[in-house]
């Protein structure tokens, strides 16, 4: 690839990067840079490179497409060497401003699906050093981010249910990010979601989840039954 030539690399990377705000061409970067990640050869500057175009991508782009493009390349980077700390580092980045709130949480997204001993990794006592509580509230704050993250948290939720411990220590983890600010709608869905997700002990998981976030007060109001007023 013309980006490892010493001659005409640099000029293939300013390329890339212009490319990536451009429509037409954003799928050309989006494969030149997952190509560029999947080679163990490629050394951190270069991989660095290839994230930064990636990130640029998924921050300019209003294609729903191109923004599944994004999350697949970051999600083929889980259990790559070093990969894993790549996405962590995109999140952290977020979380402190020096990086694209588009980007990095398609980094949180694609670490969701990573299990430690019957735990979702982030959620676990080896969860990386970054704010998941923040993170599930940014994205369960927007309707279109709600639509991305619900099917891993009811991943989430559903790995756990056979074991009763998993289970609580998760819900009772989960329970103050949906309790936070315009988190109502995400709520809702989620229960609706875990519909058919039953416990050992029976409990429907979300008529679980129900009976702990909406006041009883608020109940015959609010259904799962019915889409909320």
């Amino acid at each position: 690839m013309a980006v490892h030539d010493e001659h005409v690399g640099r000029l293939a990377w300013d390329v890339l990067y212009r490319w990536a705000e451009q429509k037409p061409y954003a799928p050309t970067v989006i494969s030149t840079c997952r190509r560029v990640l999947h080679d163990d050869a490629a050394n951190a500057s270069t991989a660095k490179r290839a994230m930064v175009r990636l990130r640029r991508v998924a921050h300019t782009t209003s294609e729903p497409d191109l923004r599944r493009d994004v999350l697949r390349a970051f999600e083929e980077l889980v259990g790559r060497p070093t990969g894993t700390a790549r996405l962590v580092a995109e999140v952290r980045d977020w979380q402190e401003s020096q990086a694209s709130a588009k980007s990095g949480s398609l980094a949180f997204l694609a670490l969701m699906p990573v299990q430690d001993d019957g735990m979702p990794w982030l959620m676990s006592d080896r969860a990386p050093d970054i704010d998941v509580q923040r993170a599930l509230q940014d994205l369960l704050s927007s309707p279109d981010t709600t639509a991305e993250a619900i099917p891993y948290l009811t991943g989430w939720i559903r790995t756990c249910a056979p074991e009763p411990a998993s289970y609580s220590r998760l819900r009772d983890q989960l329970l103050p990010a949906l309790r936070g600010h315009n988190m109502f709608h995400a709520g809702m869905e989620l229960m609706k979601a875990l519909a058919d997700v039953t416990t050992p002990q029976g409990v429907n998981a979300g008529e679980d989840f129900y009976q702990h976030l909406v006041d009883h007060r608020l109940q015959p109001v609010f259904s799962l039954t019915k889409d909320p007023a």
